[in-house]
């Protein structure tokens, strides 16, 4: 099946992590469909007592320049994606002029396109952790962002297969189910079903990753390719990341809340409304390797 990505395209091709990440990790390129969505700034507004030939002609001089640097930006995403094995014909681009938040717009384009996931580069990731870091639309958060996200900050090239931190949780099951959706009719990664169990908690035995298991082999994934490890660590984000780092992982999906230590949903703290406390810290601190994070 055809997996739809919107991909957020920067106005700077240094910043194209997201567009890297995506032609060294897919090798079935034939499977996906991407939308390169380029965000421009709105060109300043004049004010009525300012209007004159000379002050309209600036103001539709700057949204023309603003324009030619969001297409040129589209092409130079394309051009890259189309030397790193995409077909043209697999490949869409869109510019929308910012009259609102970069993250609304996101909100809106991702909602409205029934993406598989949206693509978050370097300036999407800056985006989002300074709505987090500054605990603004909070509200929003709590119910934004229905698909999954990938945030591609510094990938690391050369590294292969996805690592899913599981809980039991529904967050976490979703994410399994992604990834096998994803990774199907895609040779190259396995899958591996990473548990943490507390100091004081019984590990878990085989039969925890079951669903798992059965959710991606269901959604086209191989049952060969899947592979389970459980440790035991008080720290579980710490835990994930050292894992993520000793084993070279491409992506560390995890659902966006878990199975706190009382049994509910982790609530996280402050600016944590969108993340949970391990998907919050996750967020902030994996390197090498693209997070996948669903709701």
């Amino acid at each position: 099946m055809e997996k739809h990505l919107l991909v957020t395209i920067s106005d700077d091709p240094r910043m194209f992590y997201g567009l890297n990440f995506l032609t060294r990790f897919f090798t079935a390129k034939d499977t996906l469909r991407l939308t390169l969505l380029h965000i421009a700034a709105g060109a300043a507004a004049v004010w009525p007592e300012e209007m004159n030939y000379e002050s309209i002609a600036r103001r539709d001089g700057r949204a023309r320049d603003i324009e030619e640097k969001g297409r040129a930006a589209l092409e130079a995403a394309e051009k890259m994606l189309l030397a790193g094995g995409f077909d043209k014909s697999r490949l869409h681009t869109k510019l929308v002029f910012g009259g609102f938040s970069r993250n609304k717009i996101i909100l809106h384009e991702g909602e409205a396109g029934l993406y598989d996931a949206v693509v978050l580069g370097q300036r999407g990731y800056d985006t989002l952790r300074d709505l987090l870091d500054h605990s603004l639309s909070l509200d929003l958060l709590r119910g934004a962002f229905p698909f999954p996200l990938w945030i591609c900050r510094l990938p690391k090239f050369g590294r292969k297969n996805v690592l899913v931190a599981v809980d039991g949780s529904e967050p976490s099951l979703r994410i399994a189910d992604h990834a096998g959706f994803i990774l199907s009719r895609g040779p190259g990664h396995d899958i591996v079903l990473f548990h943490v169990a507390g100091p004081k908690s019984a590990a878990p035995g085989p039969e925890f990753f079951d669903e798992c298991r059965e959710l991606i082999a269901k959604a086209g994934f191989p049952f060969d390719r899947i592979r389970t490890k459980t440790v035991v660590a008080a720290g579980v984000p710490a835990a994930i990341l050292a894992e993520a780092e000793s084993g070279r992982y491409a992506a560390v999906a995890l659902g966006r809340t878990g199975i706190g230590k009382s049994g509910d949903k982790d609530k996280g703290a402050a600016p944590k409304a969108f993340f949970g406390a391990v998907s919050n810290d996750i967020f902030h601190n994996l390197a090498g390797a693209v997070m996948w994070v669903s709701r």
